[in-house]
Protein backbone atom coordinates (compact mmCIF):
# COMPACT_ATOMS: atom_id res chain seq x y z
CA UNK A 1 0.00 0.00 0.00
CA UNK A 2 1.36 3.41 -0.69
CA UNK A 3 2.00 6.22 1.94
CA UNK A 4 0.12 8.71 0.01
CA UNK A 5 -2.99 7.85 1.42
CA UNK A 6 -1.12 9.16 4.95
CA UNK A 7 1.21 11.69 3.36
CA UNK A 8 0.04 13.73 0.88
CA UNK A 9 -2.40 15.26 3.77
CA UNK A 10 -0.53 14.89 7.52
CA UNK A 11 -2.84 16.69 9.55
CA UNK A 12 -5.79 14.82 8.72
CA UNK A 13 -3.58 11.37 7.91
CA UNK A 14 -5.81 10.34 5.25
CA UNK A 15 -4.79 11.42 2.17
CA UNK A 16 -5.20 13.86 -0.74
CA UNK A 17 -7.84 16.33 -1.31
CA UNK A 18 -10.09 19.10 0.51
CA UNK A 19 -9.63 18.26 4.67
CA UNK A 20 -12.88 19.36 6.92
CA UNK A 21 -11.22 17.94 10.20
CA UNK A 22 -7.46 17.45 11.92
CA UNK A 23 -7.07 14.60 12.46
CA UNK A 24 -3.85 14.79 14.66
CA UNK A 25 -6.17 16.74 17.41
CA UNK A 26 -8.25 13.44 17.98
CA UNK A 27 -4.86 11.72 18.13
CA UNK A 28 -3.78 13.39 20.83
CA UNK A 29 -0.47 14.63 18.86
CA UNK A 30 1.03 16.73 21.51
CA UNK A 31 4.86 18.09 21.73
CA UNK A 32 5.82 16.02 24.85
CA UNK A 33 4.04 12.87 22.62
CA UNK A 34 4.60 13.96 19.19
CA UNK A 35 3.71 10.24 17.23
CA UNK A 36 0.69 8.54 16.80
CA UNK A 37 -0.11 5.45 15.32
CA UNK A 38 -2.58 5.12 12.20
CA UNK A 39 -3.75 2.44 10.63
CA UNK A 40 -4.98 3.11 6.78
CA UNK A 41 -7.28 0.50 5.55
CA UNK A 42 -8.07 0.62 1.58
CA UNK A 43 -10.99 -1.69 0.43
CA UNK A 44 -11.49 -3.47 -3.04
CA UNK A 45 -14.84 -5.21 -4.08
CA UNK A 46 -12.91 -8.46 -3.70
CA UNK A 47 -9.59 -7.51 -1.52
CA UNK A 48 -8.32 -5.50 1.58
CA UNK A 49 -4.94 -3.63 1.62
CA UNK A 50 -3.48 -2.01 4.76
CA UNK A 51 -0.97 -0.11 5.92
CA UNK A 52 0.49 0.86 10.03
CA UNK A 53 2.14 3.94 9.93
CA UNK A 54 4.05 5.94 12.71
CA UNK A 55 2.67 9.84 11.85
CA UNK A 56 4.42 12.81 13.12
CA UNK A 57 4.40 16.33 12.77
CA UNK A 58 7.49 16.44 10.12
CA UNK A 59 7.43 12.78 8.65
CA UNK A 60 5.44 10.04 8.22
CA UNK A 61 7.10 6.09 8.62
CA UNK A 62 5.43 2.75 7.31
CA UNK A 63 5.87 0.41 10.21
CA UNK A 64 4.15 -2.68 8.18
CA UNK A 65 1.82 -3.41 5.05
CA UNK A 66 0.15 -6.05 3.26
CA UNK A 67 -3.04 -7.34 1.83
CA UNK A 68 -6.15 -9.94 2.36
CA UNK A 69 -6.87 -10.87 -1.15
CA UNK A 70 -9.42 -13.06 -3.17
CA UNK A 71 -11.67 -12.47 0.31
CA UNK A 72 -14.64 -14.48 -0.06
CA UNK A 73 -13.04 -16.93 -2.38
CA UNK A 74 -11.63 -20.69 -1.33
CA UNK A 75 -8.01 -19.48 -2.85
CA UNK A 76 -7.49 -16.37 -0.53
CA UNK A 77 -4.34 -14.89 0.35
CA UNK A 78 -2.62 -12.46 2.96
CA UNK A 79 0.41 -11.58 3.56
CA UNK A 80 2.33 -8.59 5.23
CA UNK A 81 5.76 -7.42 5.13
CA UNK A 82 8.06 -4.56 7.24
CA UNK A 83 9.01 -1.38 6.77
CA UNK A 84 11.96 -2.94 4.64
CA UNK A 85 10.56 -4.71 2.41
CA UNK A 86 11.21 -8.05 4.61
CA UNK A 87 8.04 -10.53 4.80
CA UNK A 88 6.36 -11.15 7.69
CA UNK A 89 3.49 -13.45 7.00
CA UNK A 90 2.10 -14.97 3.71
CA UNK A 91 -0.51 -17.65 3.48
CA UNK A 92 -2.63 -19.09 1.22
CA UNK A 93 -5.86 -19.20 3.65
CA UNK A 94 -9.29 -19.07 2.60
CA UNK A 95 -11.04 -15.63 3.55
CA UNK A 96 -14.10 -15.54 4.10
CA UNK A 97 -15.35 -12.49 5.08
CA UNK A 98 -14.19 -8.54 5.61
CA UNK A 99 -14.85 -9.55 9.00
CA UNK A 100 -12.01 -12.47 9.11
CA UNK A 101 -9.36 -9.93 6.89
CA UNK A 102 -9.54 -7.40 9.88
CA UNK A 103 -9.28 -9.91 12.28
CA UNK A 104 -5.86 -11.52 10.61
CA UNK A 105 -4.71 -7.79 10.48
CA UNK A 106 -5.80 -7.22 14.18
CA UNK A 107 -3.95 -10.69 15.29
CA UNK A 108 -0.95 -9.67 12.88
CA UNK A 109 -0.65 -6.15 14.56
CA UNK A 110 -0.87 -8.04 18.20
CA UNK A 111 1.43 -10.58 17.19
CA UNK A 112 4.11 -8.45 15.64
CA UNK A 113 3.75 -6.27 19.00
CA UNK A 114 3.00 -2.90 17.35
CA UNK A 115 1.06 -0.58 18.88
CA UNK A 116 -2.56 -0.02 18.57
CA UNK A 117 -3.96 2.39 16.15
CA UNK A 118 -5.14 5.41 17.31
CA UNK A 119 -6.71 5.93 14.11
CA UNK A 120 -8.23 4.54 11.37
CA UNK A 121 -8.00 5.83 7.63
CA UNK A 122 -10.23 4.21 4.95
CA UNK A 123 -9.87 5.06 1.06
CA UNK A 124 -13.13 5.28 -0.37
CA UNK A 125 -14.08 5.18 -3.88
CA UNK A 126 -17.13 7.69 -3.89
CA UNK A 127 -19.14 9.80 -1.37
CA UNK A 128 -22.31 10.12 -3.87
CA UNK A 129 -23.23 13.92 -3.77
CA UNK A 130 -23.05 14.38 -0.43
CA UNK A 131 -19.82 13.26 1.07
CA UNK A 132 -17.19 15.63 -1.25
CA UNK A 133 -14.71 15.82 1.25
CA UNK A 134 -12.79 13.49 4.01
CA UNK A 135 -14.37 13.52 7.12
CA UNK A 136 -15.00 11.17 10.54
CA UNK A 137 -16.89 8.73 10.25
CA UNK A 138 -20.19 8.91 12.17
CA UNK A 139 -23.83 7.05 11.92
CA UNK A 140 -24.95 10.31 9.25
CA UNK A 141 -21.62 9.23 7.54
CA UNK A 142 -22.58 5.28 7.08
CA UNK A 143 -25.96 6.22 6.14
CA UNK A 144 -24.94 8.71 3.21
CA UNK A 145 -22.40 5.84 2.42
CA UNK A 146 -25.46 3.98 2.10
CA UNK A 147 -27.37 5.99 -0.02
CA UNK A 148 -24.28 6.68 -2.19
CA UNK A 149 -24.15 2.65 -3.17
CA UNK A 150 -25.20 3.10 -6.66
CA UNK A 151 -22.33 5.41 -7.34
CA UNK A 152 -20.16 2.30 -6.63
CA UNK A 153 -21.77 -0.68 -6.60
CA UNK A 154 -18.83 -3.24 -6.77
CA UNK A 155 -16.90 -0.95 -4.02
CA UNK A 156 -19.02 0.88 -0.80
CA UNK A 157 -20.23 -2.12 -0.44
CA UNK A 158 -17.35 -3.66 1.05
CA UNK A 159 -16.27 0.03 2.21
CA UNK A 160 -18.77 -0.09 4.60
CA UNK A 161 -18.29 -3.77 5.92
CA UNK A 162 -14.77 -3.00 6.75
CA UNK A 163 -15.72 0.33 8.32
CA UNK A 164 -18.20 -1.69 10.58
CA UNK A 165 -16.06 -4.71 11.38
CA UNK A 166 -13.01 -1.90 12.10
CA UNK A 167 -15.38 -0.02 14.13
CA UNK A 168 -16.17 -2.90 16.23
CA UNK A 169 -12.34 -4.77 16.68
CA UNK A 170 -10.62 -1.29 16.86
CA UNK A 171 -13.49 0.59 19.44
CA UNK A 172 -11.01 3.35 21.07
CA UNK A 173 -9.86 4.29 17.39
CA UNK A 174 -10.65 7.28 15.48
CA UNK A 175 -12.26 6.22 12.20
CA UNK A 176 -12.12 8.67 8.99
CA UNK A 177 -13.16 8.23 5.68
CA UNK A 178 -10.94 9.63 2.68
CA UNK A 179 -12.31 9.98 -0.76
CA UNK A 180 -11.35 9.48 -4.70
CA UNK A 181 -13.85 12.30 -5.60
CA UNK A 182 -12.42 14.83 -3.17
CA UNK A 183 -10.26 15.70 -5.74
CA UNK A 184 -12.67 17.05 -7.96
CA UNK A 185 -14.79 18.85 -4.81
CA UNK A 186 -13.32 22.28 -5.30
CA UNK A 187 -14.40 21.74 -9.30
CA UNK A 188 -16.23 25.09 -10.44
CA UNK A 189 -20.14 24.13 -10.86
CA UNK A 190 -20.14 24.55 -14.47
CA UNK A 191 -16.90 22.44 -14.96
CA UNK A 192 -18.80 19.87 -12.65
CA UNK A 193 -22.05 19.60 -14.90
CA UNK A 194 -21.32 21.16 -18.37
CA UNK A 195 -21.41 17.14 -19.74
CA UNK A 196 -24.27 16.34 -18.26
CA UNK A 197 -27.93 16.62 -18.56
CA UNK A 198 -29.64 18.91 -15.84
CA UNK A 199 -32.19 16.57 -15.24
CA UNK A 200 -29.89 13.97 -14.55
CA UNK A 201 -27.74 16.56 -12.34
CA UNK A 202 -31.02 17.88 -10.76
CA UNK A 203 -32.56 14.85 -9.72
CA UNK A 204 -30.04 11.74 -9.63
CA UNK A 205 -26.81 13.92 -8.34
CA UNK A 206 -24.99 13.59 -11.16
CA UNK A 207 -21.64 15.24 -11.50
CA UNK A 208 -18.28 15.15 -13.26
CA UNK A 209 -16.14 13.37 -11.09
CA UNK A 210 -12.47 11.74 -11.09
CA UNK A 211 -11.98 8.02 -9.72
CA UNK A 212 -12.34 4.41 -11.31
CA UNK A 213 -11.99 4.74 -15.14
CA UNK A 214 -13.66 1.10 -15.32
CA UNK A 215 -16.74 2.70 -13.23
CA UNK A 216 -16.83 5.64 -15.17
CA UNK A 217 -17.03 3.39 -18.25
CA UNK A 218 -19.56 1.44 -17.15
CA UNK A 219 -21.66 4.34 -15.69
CA UNK A 220 -21.25 6.02 -19.20
CA UNK A 221 -23.15 2.63 -20.91
CA UNK A 222 -25.32 2.61 -18.26
CA UNK A 223 -26.13 6.27 -19.24
CA UNK A 224 -26.83 5.60 -22.86
CA UNK A 225 -29.87 3.39 -21.93
CA UNK A 226 -31.60 5.89 -20.15
CA UNK A 227 -30.61 9.20 -21.72
CA UNK A 228 -29.80 8.47 -25.64
CA UNK A 229 -27.87 12.09 -25.90
CA UNK A 230 -25.40 11.12 -24.17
Amino acid sequence: MSASMVTTCRRCATGAGACEFDLSARCDMTDADPESTILALNSGSSSLKFGLYRVGSARTDVLLSGAAESVGDKAGKFFAQNARNNVLLSEAVSIPSQREAISRIGRLLADSKMPAPVAVGHRIVHGGPRLRRHCLIDDETLRQLEAARAFAPLHIPSALSVIRFAREHFPAATQAACFDTAFHAELAEVARVLPIPRELCNRKGYSATGFMVCLANRSCANLRTICPIV
